[in-house]
């Protein structure tokens, strides 16, 4: 008898019924990417010059005893501009050379535009625009100086 007591309890685990299956819910769809926000587009060089050319305006017609700084904004925009465009935009600019090299200079074929005017008597400085140009007239860098 003994095979039969150990049957009985091997029959009863089997006779036992197999756990319902949980339905299966659908998962839930992903949320949506959120957009990507726009890139800020960058400024055309014609654009810089253009608030660069009312900037050096408001500096050029200071009263004499006006303090007027007007920079620095992001010109890295005129990199690849041709000399003649900025200079027809912004006017003549002050050059370096060799045997004077004022401030900002960095070396001698640089060119810079002040933007700042300082009231008579005073000493010091401001934002100076330096300009660099390859042999064939475009713009190279457009850096920002700041003279005391």
């Amino acid at each position: 008898m003994k095979p039969l007591l150990l049957a009985l309890p091997l029959l009863a685990a089997c006779s036992q019924p197999a756990p319902a299956a949980s339905p299966t819910e659908p998962s839930p769809p992903a949320p949506a990417p959120a957009p990507a926000a726009p890139a800020a587009e960058e400024p055309s060089a014609s654009a810089v010059l253009a608030d660069l050319r009312a900037r050096l305006g408001r500096v050029r017609a200071a009263e004499p005893d006006a303090h007027v700084v007007e920079g620095p904004v992001e010109a890295a925009a005129l990199v690849g501009a041709h000399r003649g465009v900025v200079e027809r935009a912004l006017g003549e600019p002050a050059r370096c050379d060799a045997d004077q090299a004022p401030a900002p200079c960095e070396q001698p074929a640089d060119v810079f535009y002040s933007f700042y005017h300082l009231p008579d008597g005073w000493v010091g400085g401001g934002p100076e625009l330096l300009l660099r140009y390859d042999a064939a007239g475009s713009c190279t860098q457009a850096v920002w100086r700041f003279t005391q």
